[in-house]
């Protein structure tokens, strides 16, 4: 256990009283990624090839994502999660959930997982994707919403 003082600034710094504190590697945890996106892929077929989901990843090596900037992978993530989303359920449930590995920045659901995860087959997606680090698992992570082509963070899984 380390001991801190937490000093506000019109106090003495031997005036106040020292606190435990124990890491837990937050500081370790992925950033989110920086931006997800899906486009429905019907091309080179007779029918619809499913849902491409794509995403940016973010380290602290370019937690700003300039453009035109190369991005250097973060050696504390080991694969990206992507969640396909059940917004129908109540509470919101997760249909699906896949592993892919680092330096993969896009992934299909494509038809038949569709037809496998709903009946009748969606016309909108709602994914959320996340970063999976080493020391602490699941960064925060980013939810696109097809329908509304929107982005928010949502808390880490658990």
């Amino acid at each position: 256990e380390l001991l801190h003082k937490f000093v506000g600034e019109d106090q003495e710094i031997d005036l106040v009283q020292a606190e435990g504190y124990t890491m837990n590697g937050e500081s370790k945890r992925p950033f989110s990624p920086a931006d997800v996106w899906t486009t429905y892929d019907v091309s080179g077929a007779s029918s619809p090839q499913g849902w491409v989901i794509e995403w940016i990843p973010r380290t602290r090596l370019n937690a700003n994502i300039i453009a035109n900037q190369s991005i250097d992978e973060d050696p504390e993530v080991t694969h990206y999660v992507i969640d396909i989303m059940d917004t129908a359920a109540s509470p919101e449930t997760v249909v699906r959930s896949t592993e892919v590995a680092v330096g993969t920045t896009s992934w299909i659901y494509s038809t038949a997982m569709m037809q496998a995860d709903f009946s009748p087959e969606i016309t909108d997606v709602v994914v959320i994707v996340y970063q999976k680090g080493s020391t602490v698992t699941y960064s925060y992570g980013t939810r696109y919403d097809s329908a509304t082509d929107t982005t928010s963070i949502v808390d880490p899984k658990e």
